[in-house]
């Protein structure tokens, strides 16, 4: 009937999301695999600190966009108010 509840559509849209969140964030982790594991070469020892930051903060970024985003979202969101329906009074002649 085209109707649906808030915490249906956030689940809705969070997973629409979900795919393309998902594959930005493990493209990046795995072009950061090689830093994180030769980081004791000489002249990568910044990288690899660097590269297991930055793939902690994906992790953590993806999960908080994927879950507790929409569950804020469909918490704090307030929600619509009702349309005020036109009153009609029969017409007297």
């Amino acid at each position: 009937d085209g109707r649906r509840t808030r915490s249906t559509a956030v689940v809705e849209a969070a997973g629409e999301r979900l795919g393309s969140l998902l594959t930005t964030a493990i493209a990046t982790m795995v072009a950061l695999v090689p830093l994180i594991v030769t980081g004791t070469i000489p002249g990568q020892e910044l990288a690899q600190p660097i590269a297991i930051v930055v793939f902690g903060g994906l992790i953590t970024a993806t999960l908080v966009t994927a879950f507790l985003v929409p569950a804020v979202y469909a918490a704090v969101r307030p929600r619509p108010e009702a349309e005020p329906r036109p009153t009609t009074e029969p017409a007297t002649t």
